[in-house]
């Protein structure tokens, strides 16, 4: 299941969707240092640029991101590092995984 440091990350950090997730993710496991374009990004697949753009946007406000020349850039703080990794290992493991995304979905329910 999901640990008190990962609650607490996708708390204070804001994380409350699927998309937001998505994008950690991927710059975590798969942007050269972590790092990514705009045009790499697009293969998350979102729904279009207005709801990437959105993602990247509360990213960069929570404090995860930062944005420069058309970069998205992980910031590279110990509690950040942290809780990324928290999330990496959550979502690979099947059950910690449910505990994430049921997580995400009332977050959701609460906010809308």
């Amino acid at each position: 299941m999901m640990n008190e440091v990962l609650t607490r990350f996708i708390e204070e950090k804001r994380i409350d969707s699927f998309q937001k997730v998505s994008f950690l993710l991927f710059l975590y496991q798969h942007a050269v240092r972590n790092e990514v374009t705009h045009e790499f990004a697009r293969q998350l697949n979102f729904a279009g640029d207005p709801v990437l753009e959105e993602v990247v946007n509360e990213l960069t406000s929570s404090g995860l991101l930062q944005q420069r020349s058309g970069r998205y850039i992980l910031q590279n703080e110990p509690e950040i590092r942290e809780g990324l990794a928290h999330l990496v290992a959550a979502y690979e493991d099947p059950m910690a995984r449910q505990a994430l995304l049921g997580q995400l979905y009332r977050r959701r329910m609460v906010y809308a």
